[in-house]
């Protein structure tokens, strides 16, 4: 462990680290840090948001309803 008398210190010999780094290294850290240790056990989880009707909402149903009712065309 290296210690620094400033951040401006311990930011030079991060970016000096970075700087001596192939691009297959950078690209290996960079996987390390965004892949999942399991790629298999991985699971995108989707949530679904559900609306409660409302005593509101009921009475807009039922208006609805009533309506197509009226407006149906007769059963032959």
């Amino acid at each position: 462990m290296r210690k620094f008398h400033s951040f401006d210190q311990a930011d030079e010999a991060d970016y000096e680290y970075y700087r001596t780094l192939s691009g297959n290294e950078k690209l290996q850290i960079l996987l390390d840090l965004i892949m999942p240790e399991n790629p298999d056990g991985s699971v995108i989880e989707r949530f679904a948001r559900v609306y409660p009707l409302g005593e509101q909402n009921e009475l807009e149903d039922q208006a609805d309803i009533k309506l197509l009712e009226k407006t149906r065309p007769p059963r032959s």
